[in-house]
This record gives structure tokens, C-alpha cells and sequence, in this order.
């Protein structure tokens, strides 16, 4: 039996206490989130074709829909790889807000990293109220040596990948902001 400790026990209480997951921002349904489009014409008939090295990968939302990394290219995608339990990660969140506040035309998403993400990730979203969605890997291949976004070393995480969908920056640990907005000149 694995021992959870006492803040993610806490977590788990305030979920069930606000009444479940959160339902999608305009800017998740914006972003692929919304399982409401039915007509076909979402995000994957306006992203442009896949190009040598552009990041295909699966994301599922605490609600069980899927974010496809690869349906977003065509604006740069900043992904926080992270963990719910570090106190790192945590400290992103108002930087990452921040950004996130100021450039709209790059979509954020979290992707809790650790193992049994699924388990802490309505918790998590709960607690700290993100403005960006925040997902998980199902297939749990992050972080590691040899992933679809080239060796993850270090979480906290940032990876920027271009509109073309292809990974052109990452930083480790504690990103100051100016870091995270000298980022973005990769993407251009």
C-alpha cells in the first residue's frame, strides 16, 4: 500500500468537498479540450502537417478528454513538466500565470510527470486553480532519457515547442520570468 502524504491527503478532501473536476476554460475549449465540436473541423483540420522532429503526443485531462500535442501546431505550445507533490513545480505556477496572462497566442499545458499522475491531478487542480489546463502523460513515458520530447532530465520542466510542433528550448528546475520569455524567441 502506498503512503500518501498529508497535502496530497488534504487535496484529495478539497476535491471531493468542491464537488469534482473542473470543467474546461474557454481557452481549453479553444485549445482542443472540448469534446463539444462535433463537425470535424477542430483543431485538427487547421493544424498544419506534421514536419521531421514535431512532437506527437496524447495528453488526458482529469475529465478523460485528450489534448493532442500535435493537433495544436501552427502557435507555439509551452509545455511545464512537473510534479503535483514538489514544492519547485509549485513555485512555477505564478511566473508561469504570469506568462501565460501575457502571451495568449502560446497555448500552456501542465503535464503532471510522476507515476499515477491520474490519481493527484484533480487534487492538484483544485488547489491551486491554474489558468492553463493541466493533464498527464497515460502512457507515463515522461520524464526520461529518450521521450517524444527528447531527454527530460529534470522536473520541474519547461519544453517550448514551435507552430511547427517541433521542440526548440527547454529549461530544468526554477525558471526565473525573464528566462521563460527569452524562451519564446526560439519559436520565431
Amino acid at each position: 500500500m502506498r503512503c500518501i502524504p498529508p497535502l496530497l491527503a488534504s487535496l484529495a478532501l478539497l476535491v471531493s468537498a468542491c464537488g469534482g473536476a473542473p470543467q474546461p476554460s474557454e481557452r481549453g475549449a479553444r485549445i482542443g479540450m472540448s469534446g463539444d465540436d462535433t463537425s470535424g473541423a477542430g483543431a485538427a483540420a487547421s493544424a498544419p502537417p506534421a514536419v521531421a522532429g514535431s512532437v506527437e503526443l496524447a495528453l488526458r485531462l482529469p475529465d478523460g478528454a485528450f489534448i493532442d500535442v500535435g493537433e495544436l501546431r501552427g502557435r507555439p505550445v509551452m509545455l511545464f513538466l512537473f510534479a503535483t507533490f514538489d514544492a519547485v513545480s509549485q513555485m512555477m505556477l505564478r511566473p508561469l500565470e504570469a506568462f501565460h496572462a501575457a502571451h495568449p497566442e502560446v497555448d500552456l499545458i501542465g503535464v503532471a510527470t510522476q507515476p499515477d499522475a491520474r490519481l493527484l491531478i484533480d487534487a492538484y487542480v483544485h488547489a491551486l486553480s491554474p489558468s492553463f489546463p493541466v493533464a498527464y502523460d497515460p502512457e507515463e513515458s515522461l520524464p526520461g532519457d529518450d521521450t517524444v520530447l527528447g531527454p527530460i532530465e529534470a522536473i520541474p520542466a519547461l519544453v517550448l515547442l514551435d507552430a511547427r510542433g517541433v521542440v526548440v528550448a527547454r529549461r530544468y528546475g526554477f525558471v526565473e520570468p525573464p528566462d521563460i520569455e527569452a524562451m519564446l524567441g526560439a519559436a520565431h
